[in-house]
C-alpha cells in the first residue's frame, strides 16, 4: 500500500512543479517602447502634500460623524493644520521615481531567470531584481536609493517600491504572444487612489519585419512621402522630450488663484518668481507678465504660426 501512495505524492509534487514553471513567463530579451499603443494620463505622480491633506480633511469635516455633513450641506472644510513634512530622502526618492514614469526608457533589455531579474534601460543603470518577495534595498542613483518587494503573479513579474509613508509605485511587468509585446503596467498607490500608465513594448524590427512579408507593392507604397506615411511617422523624434527639444524662450504665465488657494497660503508673485527662476538658472530665456498680455501674445505666435 506504501508504493502507490508514495507514487502519487510524487505525481502531485511534478504537477506542482511543471504548473508553477509554466506560470513563470520570461521577459527576456530587449525592447522598443511604442508610444502609440502606450496609454499617459494628463497627469502623472503622487497628489501634492498640501492637496492630499485639504482632501483628507473635507472629508473629515462632511461625515456624519465629524458633524459638519447635514449643517454645511455635505461641504467639506479645508483643514488648517500642516501637512507632515516630507523628509529630503523621501522628496529626492519621489522626483526621481516620478521623472522615470513621465520620461520612460525607449530601449529596455531583460535578462530573466527564476532567482533574478536584471532589467537595463537606455537611460540608467542596470536594476536586479529577486522575486522572492522580500525586502531589498536599491540604489537608483549615486544619492537616492529605494527599498522594495519583488514577486511573481501568474505570469507577471511585480515590482513595488516603498516610496515614503503611505505611497508606493507599482510595476507589472507582463508578456504577450500575439503579437509579441512587453506590457509594463504602473500604478502610483497612496490612501485616496493613484494614476495609471500603460507602456507597451515591441520586439526591435517585428514592424520591419511584418513589412517585408507584405511584398514590394507595400514596400513601395510606405516609401511614398504621403502625410502620415511610414518614412514620415519613422522620421518623428518619439522620445517623450522630443517637443521641448531646441526650446531657449518660455512665458509664465500665473493665473488668477482660487480663494481656497489663497487661503493655503500661496500668493501668485511668489509662485511666479519661483518658476521664473528655475527656468532662468536651467538656462532659459523667461518673459513674465499679466496674463491677459501674455494669452494675447501666445495667441498672436500661434496665428503666425498657421499662417
Amino acid at each position: 500500500m506504501k508504493r502507490p501512495i508514495l507514487a502519487i505524492l510524487f505525481g502531485c509534487i511534478l504537477m506542482l512543479q511543471v504548473a508553477h514553471a509554466q506560470d513563470i513567463s520570461t521577459l527576456d530579451g530587449r525592447w522598443t517602447l511604442d508610444r502609440g499603443q502606450s496609454q499617459f494620463p494628463k497627469e502623472i505622480g503622487f497628489t501634492a502634500d498640501w492637496l492630499s491633506d485639504a482632501i483628507a480633511a473635507g472629508d473629515t469635516a462632511s461625515s456624519p460623524a465629524a458633524g459638519g455633513g447635514a449643517r454645511s450641506g455635505g461641504r467639506g472644510r479645508v483643514s488648517n493644520r500642516q501637512p507632515p513634512r516630507e523628509s529630503l530622502d523621501d522628496a529626492e526618492r519621489v522626483a526621481f521615481l516620478t521623472n522615470e514614469v513621465r520620461m520612460p526608457p525607449v530601449q529596455l533589455t531583460i535578462a530573466d531567470t527564476p532567482t533574478a531579474v536584471t532589467i537595463t534601460a537606455d537611460n540608467g543603470q542596470p536594476r536586479t531584481f529577486h522575486p522572492n518577495g522580500r525586502i531589498e534595498v536599491i540604489d537608483l542613483s549615486s544619492r537616492v536609493t529605494a527599498g522594495l518587494t519583488t514577486a511573481r503573479d501568474a505570469g507577471r513579474l511585480v515590482v513595488t517600491y516603498d516610496v515614503e509613508q503611505g505611497r508606493q509605485l507599482r510595476y507589472s511587468y507582463s508578456r504577450i504572444a500575439a503579437p509579441e509585446q512587453l506590457i509594463v503596467d504602473i500604478e502610483f498607490v497612496e490612501p485616496k487612489g493613484g494614476e495609471k500608465v500603460r507602456l507597451v513594448y515591441d520586439r526591435p524590427g517585428a514592424n520591419d519585419a511584418a513589412s517585408a512579408t507584405a511584398g514590394p507593392a507595400a514596400s513601395s507604397a510606405s516609401s511614398a512621402p504621403q502625410l502620415g506615411g511610414g518614412a514620415l511617422a519613422a522620421a518623428i523624434n518619439q522620445r517623450p522630450d522630443a517637443a521641448l527639444m531646441g526650446l531657449r524662450q518660455l512665458g509664465v504665465v500665473i493665473e488668477d488663484l482660487s480663494a481656497q488657494a489663497a487661503g493655503c497660503g500661496l500668493k501668485q508673485d511668489a509662485l511666479q518668481a519661483m518658476v521664473t527662476k528655475r527656468l532662468t538658472d536651467a538656462g532659459l530665456s523667461v518673459t513674465s507678465g499679466p496674463a491677459a498680455a501674455q494669452r494675447r501674445a501666445c495667441g498672436e505666435r500661434c496665428r503666425g504660426a498657421r499662417r
